[in-house]
């Protein structure tokens, strides 16, 4: 899984990932990573959705974070969802 700065093209249709139905919009974490640093909507294999960033620690473990804090283990979470513009 690259990191490129792409422009992410989120799903149309819904899509299925492991046993989960994901609905137009998501992104599956095996299609593409967000950008690090930018906060987005998560949602792990067992049913919890999160506002989280993407870290890299030691420039090789991904890391879920909240508030700082690692939350998940990236083997748990499945999809992510871009959170709507402030303006």
């Amino acid at each position: 899984m690259s990191n490129r700065k792409t422009k992410v093209e989120p799903t149309t249709e819904p899509a299925i990932v492991d046993n989960t139905v994901l609905a137009a919009g998501w992104i599956p974490i095996e299609k593409q990573l967000p950008e690090f640093g930018k906060p987005v909507l998560i949602l792990t294999d067992y049913g919890k959705m999160d506002v989280c960033r993407l870290r890299l620690e030691d420039n090789r473990v991904i890391v879920w974070v909240n508030d700082m804090r690692p939350q998940h283990t990236n083997g748990s979470v499945i999809a992510w969802i871009a959170l709507p513009a402030c303006s």
